[in-house]
């Protein structure tokens, strides 16, 4: 890191006087239209009713009564007796045959089961199949007669009542109007009628004009104060910001370059071969190539590191052995074998 100069610009706020408007309220006369209510007297029509009497001629009817001579027929109940048939209900007792369910009992075949011995012949494992008998159960239907209940019908003589209708004639009494002829004296009313002057009174309409009050409206001036903005401009002191350059010293990164000893991956191939020989089950693991990383030649001198795979040796059987070989120097021999 080295030293280095820079100029920036800072921001300051310094006092200035403004112009600013200013509002306020002032009071102003204003004139606006009122309406108010007033009683005038007008004229207006009204209708009264007058009574007015007048004579006229009517006719009026006059009621007398005469005695007239009137004959009136009445009709007079009068009682006969006659002969009229009518119908009755009588019970008379009926013979009937019903069929009437009886239970006899009566001999079924029905088939029951039944176990009888039978003889199979089966095979029997041996060192040899020979066949022996096996007697078995099995079931077989065979027919035996049973007792059982069956319903038939049978014919019964029942007897019931019937009922039947006969005609029989009998005295009822009716009842027959007979005319009856009287003279009775009646009072008949006879009307005439009489003019004669009666008067009479109507009511007849008379208008006439009479002075009412009512109000009416009319308009009126009315003054009244009100506030109004009024806009002026004054002088406020106010903060403005300012820019003022500034010198600042930072340290700024500077690169170089240098040598530096690193590690480099290098593969480098190696031949592996496996010696093999037929036995009665052989097991073979065939090992990988096995990889070298070789450090690059600098001023630090790096270990060259080897991975080396371990060989696993061959399973014997009935006591021979058999070792892998492994080319890195080191490896495990199978059982019974040593170091190669």
């Amino acid at each position: 890191m080295v030293p280095q100069t820079q100029t920036t610009m800072t921001q300051t706020m310094e006092t200035q006087m403004v112009a600013q408007p200013r509002t306020f309220m002032t009071q102003q006369e204003q004139v606006r239209q009122v309406q108010v209510m007033e009683t005038i007297q007008t004229q207006v029509p009204r209708t009264t009713m007058r009574p007015q009497t007048q004579t006229v001629q009517r006719q009026v009817p006059r009621q007398t009564m005469d005695i007239v001579n009137e004959e009136i027929v009445n009709q007079v109940p009068e009682t006969i007796m006659e002969m009229q048939q009518q119908q009755v209900q009588r019970q008379v007792p009926e013979t009937t045959m019903i069929q009437v369910p009886q239970q006899t009992m009566e001999a079924v075949q029905i088939q029951v089961p039944r176990m009888v011995p039978q003889e199979t012949t089966v095979m029997v494992p041996q060192t040899t199949m020979v066949p022996q008998t096996q007697t078995t159960m099995v079931q077989t239907m065979e027919t035996q007669t049973q007792m059982q209940p069956r319903t038939v019908m049978t014919t019964q003589e029942q007897t019931t009542m019937r009922t039947v209708t006969d005609v029989v004639e009998t005295q009822v009494p009716r009842t027959v109007m007979r005319e009856q002829r009287q003279t009775v004296q009646r009072q008949v009313p006879r009307t005439t009628y009489e003019t004669i002057d009666e008067q009479f009174t109507t009511m007849v309409p008379e208008q006439y004009m009479e002075t009412v009050a009512q109000q009416v409206p009319r308009m009126t001036e009315e003054r009244y104060m009100i506030d109004v903005p009024q806009q002026t401009t004054e002088m406020v002191p106010i903060q403005v910001p300012r820019m003022i350059p500034q010198e600042t010293t930072v340290m700024v990164p500077q690169q170089t370059t240098e040598m530096v000893a690193t590690q480099v991956p290098r593969t480098v191939m190696q031949e592996v071969q496996t010696m093999v020989q037929p036995v009665q089950q052989v097991q073979q693991y065939v090992q990988p190539q096995v990889q070298t990383y070789a450090a690059p030649m600098t001023s630090y001198a790096a270990p060259t590191t080897s991975y080396a795979q371990p060989s696993y040796g061959v399973q014997s059987y009935g006591g021979a052995s058999y070792g892998g070989a492994s080319i890195v120097g080191g490896g495990y021999g199978g059982y019974g074998g040593g170091f190669y």
